[in-house]
């Protein structure tokens, strides 16, 4: 609280017309954060990114379900991954699609995925995430139900433009 809330103070007082907390790897550093917000006399929205790692035996770093259910309870209205893998990405859209707050449009999802996905080929390491890649990763993203696309680390203008021309290309704003 002693960090945090000077900080969210400046932005608010500032005009912040939103915050975004990203990059977070607690749920309780996110609460804690939400809590300030709260506090605010007419807050401005709050964009919850967390960095969920799907471990190998498949269990999550964090719960996403947990994630969406507490950040919604809490008054964020859009929730999220960033930098993690665009695999990753999918699989927190797949296990979060469902949650009936989502379903009803009482809290909106988000993927920021980095370039993620890194195979070892020889003595390289070497991702299939180039710009196309991103391209068609955010319509399927947006089909699936996300509302706010975009990327992290390792993801150059190249990308967004990409994910921006194969967005209006397919006209995924009625889906």
């Amino acid at each position: 609280r002693t960090v945090y809330t000077p900080q969210i103070l400046a932005l608010v007082n500032g005009g912040a017309d939103a915050i975004l907390l990203e990059t977070f790897t607690s749920l309780q550093h996110v609460r804690t954060v939400l809590e300030i917000i709260n506090q605010i006399k007419c807050p401005p929205p709050a964009i919850v990114h967390m960095s969920l790692r799907k471990k190998s035996n498949g269990d999550w770093s964090q719960d996403p379900i947990q994630l969406v259910n507490d950040t919604a309870k809490l008054g964020a209205c859009v929730v999220g991954v960033n930098c993690c893998s665009p695999s990753e990405a999918n699989s927190f859209l797949e296990t979060t699609s469902q949650i009936d707050s989502v379903i009803k449009n009482k809290i909106h999802l988000s993927v920021m995925p980095n370039g993620g996905d890194f195979k070892r080929i020889g003595h390289r390491y070497l991702t299939g995430v180039n710009p196309e890649f991103m391209g068609k990763f955010a319509r399927q993203a947006v089909i699936k139900g996300t509302r706010l696309v975009g990327g992290c680390c390792d993801v150059h203008p190249e990308h967004i433009h990409e994910m921006q021309n194969y967005l209006r290309a397919n006209d995924t704003s009625r889906i």
